[in-house]
């Protein structure tokens, strides 16, 4: 099944504040990939979406969670379970800054990152973890959004590949 939506007439897609372009490239697939019914109908679901579609969903989602709370709140939430997948998205976009800040902040849980939010939340209680070096890696990731501006680089990104997004 194609999951792509319409392509936003050029003209359009030019006067569209930044971020509406690749939100308008995600909002297809927003309500098809649940990240609320763990991780074997997540994956069956960011599976059957197009590579593209999946890796932008997956950045959308670590950059509106991580600037809404940090990436204490990102592996709290139900939005931790695609942190492996938004290292590909970042890469897959060429933002590899992005994908390198996620990647640092997964190393808080170990090697083998638990998909499972109730596993990452009782590493993220557990005592004596230094929860203090996630805070120092926010300010590092909202001051490199500052300066790249990633909503525009994603937008850039939409554009060049408009054939991955749109009909």
């Amino acid at each position: 099944m194609d999951t792509r939506g319409p392509k936003p007439d050029i003209r359009e897609a030019d006067l569209m504040p930044t971020g509406k372009l690749y939100w308008t490239a995600v909002e297809p697939i927003w309500k098809k990939v649940s990240i609320y019914e763990g991780p074997g109908t997540f994956l069956k679901q960011f599976r059957g979406v197009t590579r593209a579609q999946a890796h932008l969903l997956a950045v959308h989602w670590t950059m509106s969670e991580v600037f809404n709370g940090g990436f204490g709140q990102y592996f709290f939430n139900d939005t931790g379970i695609l942190a492996p997948e938004a290292v590909e998205g970042f890469e897959f976009v060429g933002l590899p800054k992005g994908a390198a800040f996620v990647r640092q902040a997964m190393a808080f849980f170990g090697a083998d990152y638990p998909r499972e939010r109730g596993k990452r939340n009782d590493l993220l209680e557990k005592p004596g973890k230094k929860k203090v070096s996630l805070s120092a890696l926010d300010r590092k990731f909202f001051a490199w959004d500052k300066k790249e501006s990633v909503p525009a680089a994603l937008d850039a990104f939409v554009f060049r590949n408009a054939d991955r997004f749109f009909i």
